[in-house]
């Protein structure tokens, strides 16, 4: 993995460690999410790719659970 080094204003520096705090997220790992997402880059788990794009693979559908009892909430 590469390192890179940045330079940031202070505020964008504050509001990058606050909202990768609120994210439960490292400063890098944020920032790597970030850079992902606005270039495309986001990579899918391989066996969504194989169903996808050769029609091969195991993907299950997960159970479908029982109606909650509304009276339960009252």
């Amino acid at each position: 993995m590469a390192q890179v080094t940045i330079y940031l204003p202070d505020d964008v520096a504050a509001a990058t460690r606050k909202h990768a705090r609120r994210a439960k997220k490292s400063v890098s790992a944020w920032i790597t999410e970030l850079i992902e997402r606005e270039t495309g880059m986001r990579t899918w788990p391989r066996a969504l790719v194989d169903v996808v794009t050769q029609g091969s693979g195991t993907i299950s559908e997960p159970d479908d659970p029982a109606p909650e009892d509304v009276e339960s909430f009252r």
